[in-house]
């Protein structure tokens, strides 16, 4: 199934910073990152969010009469003109105008079957069985008079009951025939329990009897509840049962105990780990879903609901259309949870354990345990902050568009020997253990020694002036990638090999650089993808080839050997597994999931093209 990860939307307001325990849905078990956004209107962490579907974007009709799963993937929808079946991107309608076998488009009820079968009952009274990717409606053949039923629902081993002609009905898959069901009682009228698709209900003598999901029950009706003084009827999956009442108001059992209600009621949700979550129930038994969300609470009128394979709620509305509600994958911080800024460019992870956020037009923030400290120009920080560094002695280092600046014991301090006046720009800082201080800029690479500097550019044998990240090998060689290409120095700063476009590079706009646990090189770039150096050459990797995006501004390595990387069109990750078989001919195509909006990102749009623009912190969290 293809699932839509992304609204394609581009904003011009910069990115996030995301923070993922690597996970993730359907091929991610329960990732989490963390967001700091660019968008300060949202100050509450959202736990859950639902993407909304009506006919304006494909489905055949608003009223939804029953939502199901079947094996491969799709999720089929049944509305009043038509049914639907949805790969996540877009529906295809099957009705009674172009598919043989269905005798009305106005479907009112909708049960799994066995296998990928499902059952439709239609407004005329019809069951159209959907069976070997075929429909049909059946007959007095099949067990069952035209035009007599009312209702269909089924068990979750996928048995199927119905209801004709006050009567019960069970599909025999053996005979391929619908049996009576032998409780059934003489001058028992039975009615569909008013939630769609559950099942049925009855009165006899003083009992309320109601199949619920194939399994049968009776409960004793207490003297002040009068037979004619009944107006409809649900039962929750506990067996609590709803009664609304002719008069006004309802009942609720609960337990054998019944207890009359005047005002709409609120029960907590019970399907899965859906913490928060809670059915308001009114008086004419109709239900509202609201749970946790970026905008506080949201509520869903409830016709018909299921759960994919994935976790994710189907909820289908009388009136509204079809929504998806999901887990969160992506927590945020942004100004409302105390950040400096609403632009976020550099990211970093000192070796105590606290995260650092560079923010435009100006800041830098701590978090610590939750926590935010904030630093401004108040403090003695100028401009943009556009990198972030770490040296031996746990200073913090901060490139921004006034120069460099380092952060020791709480005071922001303008470093010695450094030609603060010629760096309008540092766009990153590399600081190793024993050689020379790098500032990367768009016009060379500085490299302080004590107190003196010089500044590497191409005419010294870079591939690029426009410095944009440096990292050092497991040999100890300094790698510089940038707008121009990608340089290999000696831990001597001696340039060993360059590379472009023109001897392999995927493109010459590098944002990030990566060398994994077994040695190999990656590098992301603006537009070209995902470049692997291994064995002495290059494989590129791009949305041609099954990548969710041609930019990789940041790589990121999880514990199950996945990458992770961000984009102008949200997160995404890959198996690296995967790109092996791809680079060594042994797959045609890879396999990348994105994240986005949907996922719990404000906007799509991340930043890069500044170091560090991700980091990973202790607990396993992306940021």
């Amino acid at each position: 199934m293809t699932t839509p990860m992304i609204s394609m939307v581009q904003q011009d307001l910069g990115c996030t910073i995301s923070y993922i325990y690597p996970f993730g849905r359907a091929l991610t078990k329960g990732l989490k990152v963390f967001i700091l956004g660019v968008l300060a209107t949202l100050s509450a962490f959202g736990q859950f969010r639902s993407t909304q579907w009506n006919a304006d974007s494909g489905l055949p009709q608003n009223s939804v009469r029953g939502i199901v799963q079947t094996p491969d993937g799709y999720i089929w929808v049944a509305t009043l003109n038509g049914v639907a079946r949805f790969d996540g991107v877009r529906f295809t309608i099957f009705d009674k105008s172009n598919t043989p076998g269905m005798s009305s488009n106005r479907f009112i009820a909708m049960a799994q079957g066995q296998g990928g079968d499902y059952w439709l009952v239609a407004e005329d009274g019809n069951i159209v069985r959907y069976h070997d990717k075929r429909f049909r409606t059946l007959g007095l053949s099949d067990g069952i008079r035209p035009g007599s039923l009312f209702s269909v629902t089924s068990d979750e081993a996928g048995s199927i009951w119905t209801g004709s002609d006050d009567t019960l009905y069970r599909w025999n898959a053996l005979t391929n025939h619908f049996d009576k069901q032998q409780f059934t009682e003489d001058k028992v009228y039975f009615r569909p329990l008013w939630w769609i698709g559950t099942g049925f209900w009855a009165l006899h003598e003083n009992q309320f009897l109601y199949l619920l999901h194939g399994a049968f029950h009776r409960s004793m009706l207490p003297p002040w509840i009068v037979r004619d003084g009944i107006k409809t009827a649900a039962v929750e999956k506990d067996g609590t049962i709803w009664i609304a009442l002719a008069s006004g108001g309802f009942v609720r059992v609960s337990n054998g105990s019944y207890e009359r209600l005047d005002h709409p009621f609120e029960t907590a949700f019970q399907e899965g780990d859906k913490q928060g979550w809670v059915l308001h129930i009114q008086n004419d038994l109709n239900r509202y879903l609201s749970f946790p969300s970026q905008d506080s609470r949201s509520s869903i009128q409830v016709n018909a609901m299921t759960t994919d394979y994935d976790g994710n709620t189907w909820i289908g509305s009388e009136s509204a259309g079809l929504f998806r509600i999901q887990k969160q994958s992506i927590s945020i911080y942004s100004t409302p949870q105390g950040l400096a800024g609403e632009n976020i460019y550099p990211v970093l992870r000192a070796s105590n354990g606290d995260m650092w956020i560079g923010s435009w037009p100006e800041g830098l923030s701590r978090i610590r345990d939750g926590k935010v400290l904030t630093y401004t120009s108040r403090d003695g920080l100028s401009g943009h902050v556009s990198a972030l560094a770490e040296d031996k002695e746990g200073n913090l280092w901060v490139g921004t568009h006034g120069g460099v600046r380092i952060l020791r014991r709480g005071r922001f301090i303008v470093p010695e020997n450094i030609p603060n006046e010629e760096m309008t720009s540092v766009q990153v800082i590399y600081q190793s253990t024993a050689g020379p201080l790098l500032l990367g800029t768009y016009h060379g690479v500085y490299v302080i020694r004590g107190s003196h500097f010089n500044v590497l550019r191409t005419q010294d044998g870079l591939a690029a002036d426009d410095a944009r990240v440096i990292i050092a090998d497991h040999n100890g060689d300094i790698w510089i990638g940038g707008y121009g290409g990608v340089t290999k120095l000696s831990g001597q700063l001696v340039p060993k090999e360059r590379w472009t476009e023109q001897n392999g590079l995927p493109s010459n706009n590098v944002r990030s650089i990566y060398e994994d646990p077994e040695g190999n090189l990656w590098v992301g770039t603006y537009d070209g993808g995902l470049g692997l150096f291994r064995h002495g050459k290059w494989t590129s990797f791009n949305v041609a080839h099954g990548l969710y995006d041609n930019g990789a501004f940041q790589i990121l390595e999880d514990n199950h050997q996945n990458l992770w990387m961000s984009s102008n069109h949200g997160i995404y990750r890959v198996s690296k597994a995967d790109l092996y078989a791809f680079a060594d001919g042994k797959k045609a195509r890879i396999q990348s999931v994105g994240y986005g909006k949907a996922d719990g990102m404000l906007n799509i749009e991340c930043n890069g093209g500044l170091w560090p623009s991700g980091a990973i912190d202790r607990r396993g969290f992306l940021w």
